[in-house]
């Protein structure tokens, strides 16, 4: 595109009657359904003499009551108005790789909307300039700089309330650019319009699509792979050669394959797994399951003459269909009689196939079974099922564990010295204040990034601070060990040279008072947000106890009941602990981006509202990755009546080590009082 005339930018928007629209639509859809149900499109190409208009660019965008459900386009080279809508069409169906492929259920329920772009214009402004020439709801955008390219539809912005720069620092985020790469001088911006045609699925046209497709197995199959799976579970229990393949069994690609175990000594075993996009090959997934349970009975002692007694079933999972997020499901076209339900959030998910329950049930026996946090993100699909057992339930979700009574050290070496002189060294080092005043604050926030980079910053808050017996660290999750919220249920925490008493019975405690907080050990095996302050805090508070916590995402709803449970507990304490928020700031902007984005999320933190900081990360988009347990503090103390000042005591990015200003990190040093 870039070597395009003006004239190749095609400036007048496409020339086509009420007619010609309907028939483009009709002729979208048609592609659609073909795309999805393997066929031959029909031969009518003509779109009422529409179809050799010339286009420099075309999307399709589908969407189930009004979320997305696909979106593909062509941009960059004319092409004819059919050939536009023959790929995109077929991308938008089965090839957008953030999404499964559609389903033949799903058709009647899509709205399905053409966009012919048109009046590409580079914009002729450089830097902060440019705002004056994105009309918002009129233009669309599209960037380059290098390879990195993006390009949003002139809808996003009206859609998401963005005004020019937001829409600018978005399609910077599409290319996976820097949110302020829009400034670069180097970068190539065009605005465009965009031609639209929307409307439903035609009835019609869903109605000749069959949306009950025949059984992938017969009956007498599915018996040969139970069969199959039995004989393999008794061989891998004794030792002997299993067999790979069932024979006379076709092979298939498949969304989920199950094997459960029931009536044996350790209860019900389920073994599954899933892929939604690309599948999995029936056959050879099969018996990796079965490997895996071969592995639990022999680590559960159960041996092959106890499988006698057991009752092995087979499920297969086949044709997902995508039903919006758990806040706004919408259920039509879920049989439940033949269809299983799976609702994931994160890495956990849970699937449930039980033909007695409504569908509405089986959404929320789903939805309970992982304790969904967060329902605007947390996703609901169905999959066809052929089970040789009436009802399956499975989850996939991680089981808390005790682990050791003393939490080693996870980090050390890395994110800080391994050798003890050294460490304390450096933290002597940071401790730059030789005769610091120090204050009875309620709350405080450090970083938590490798010491080199956030020590000083952590350093300048920790110093001031009167640290009484206990105090509570609450960070970000950051792996995918563990449940997703988690306390430790260490004695102590270990570090080089020293041991830092946790409080054990205080954990107990709070899992008793705060829904879904869990012991957990596996949560914080890995983990180095609480890990990283600790250095400080047997310097600085030698004869105080830690308790970590380590939690993952949740919506403002869940901050708020976590810090009703939080604050109960802390009201019954005789001495009011430290609560400590561990978190970085915004993540991996310019130098000069990152400290804008991050005095925004600083100001919002300063007017003492942890709804207003909420809302102002996810609206800005700022990855400030302790948001959640700096709404959750605030929002105790506010509870407690502690809420009154908020005070910035550091500030610093990795620039100010590193040099790099092209991609840092932003620290923050805040106390509460």
């Amino acid at each position: 595109m870039d070597a395009a005339t003006d004239q190749e930018f095609y400036p007048r928007p496409p020339d086509v009657t009420e007619v010609q629209e309907r028939a483009i639509h009709r002729k979208a859809c048609e592609l659609v359904a073909a795309a999805v149900l393997e066929q031959e499109p029909s031969q009518d190409s003509t779109l009422q003499d529409a179809a050799s208009q010339r286009l420099m660019g075309c999307f399709l965008t589908l969407k189930r009551q009004g979320q997305l459900r696909g979106c593909c386009g062509v941009t960059g080279k004319p092409q004819t108005l059919l050939q536009s809508l023959e790929t995109v069409s077929v991308a938008t169906a089965i090839q957008d790789m953030r999404f499964p492929p559609v389903s033949p259920r799903e058709l009647a329920y899509l709205e399905v909307t053409v966009s012919l772009l048109h009046g590409f214009r580079p914009l002729t402004s450089r830097g902060e300039d440019r705002l004056q020439e994105v009309l918002v709801g009129q233009h669309g955008l599209r960037i380059q700089l290098g390879s990195a390219t993006g390009i949003l539809l002139p809808n996003v912005a009206t859609e998401m309330n963005l005004d020019a720069e937001g829409f600018l620092q978005h399609v910077c985020q599409k290319a996976r650019l820097s949110p302020d790469a829009w400034k670069d001088g180097s970068s190539r911006i065009l605005t465009f319009h965009s031609y639209i045609i929307g409307g439903d699925f035609p009835l019609n046209l869903a109605a000749d699509v069959a949306t009950s497709s025949p059984p992938l197995y017969t009956s007498n199959e599915l018996k040969l792979l139970v069969q199959h799976c039995y004989s393999n579970l008794q061989s891998l229990s004794s030792g002997a050669t299993p067999s790979y393949y069932a024979p006379n069994c076709p092979d298939a690609m498949v969304n989920g394959v199950g094997v459960q175990l029931r009536d044996t000594p350790a209860g019900t075993l389920n073994f599954s797994t899933l892929s939604l996009r690309p599948g999995v090959p029936l056959q050879s997934t099969l018996f990796q399951v079965c490997e895996l349970l071969a592995k639990s009975l022999a680590e559960a002692g159960i041996r092959k003459e106890a499988l006698e007694e057991t009752q092995l079933g087979v499920t297969i999972l086949t044709d997902p269909v995508m039903h919006g997020s758990v806040s706004d499901v919408d259920l039509r076209g879920l049989d439940t009689q033949h269809r299983a339900c799976l609702v994931k959030e994160g890495d956990q998910s849970a699937w449930n196939y039980q033909p007695a329950l409504s569908t509405a049930e089986l959404v929320n026996k789903s939805v309970q079974t992982i304790k969904i946090t967060n329902p605007q993100v947390a996703q609901v699909f169905s999959l066809a099922v052929q089970s040789s057992h009436s009802e399956v339930s499975v989850s996939n979700t991680a089981r808390p564990h005790a682990g050791s009574s003393i939490r080693s050290p996870a980090v050390a070496g890395s994110f800080y010295p391994s050798d003890s002189a050294e460490l304390d060294d450096l933290i002597s080092n940071f401790l730059t204040d030789p005769s610091p005043k120090k204050r009875n604050y309620s709350a405080v926030m450090v970083p938590h990034a490798g010491l080199k980079y956030s020590g000083a910053i952590a350093a300048a808050v920790f110093q001031h601070v009167e640290f009484p017996e206990t105090i509570i660290i609450l960070g970000p999750k950051h792996t995918r060990l563990g449940v997703n919220w988690a306390v430790a249920p260490h004695d102590a925490w270990s570090i080089p040279g020293s041991t830092v008493a946790a409080d054990p019975v205080l954990a107990n405690r709070f899992v008793d008072a705060i829904a879904d907080l869990q012991l957990d050990a596996g949560a914080h095996a890995q983990e180095h947000a609480i890990e990283v302050e600790l250095p400080f805090l047997a310097k600085l508070a030698p004869q105080s106890r830690i308790v970590g916590m380590a939690l993952g995402g949740g919506d403002f709803q869940f901050c708020r009941q976590f810090s009703e449970g939080l604050s109960q507990v802390l009201k019954e304490l005789p001495t009011p602990p430290l609560l400590v928020i561990s978190s970085d700031m915004n993540h991996f902007a310019s130098d000069a981006e990152n400290r804008r984005l991050d005095d925004i999320a600083l100001q919002a933190m300063e007017t003492l509202h942890p709804s207003k900081l909420y809302d102002t990360i996810m609206h800005q988009k700022i990855t400030m990755c302790g948001m959640v347990p700096a709404v959750i503090v605030m929002e105790t103390l506010r509870l407690l009546g502690n809420l009154t000042t908020c005070q910035r005591m550091a500030y610093g990015t990795s620039a100010d080590v590193s040099g790099d200003t092209t991609r840092v990190v932003g620290y923050a040093g805040m106390a509460f009082s």
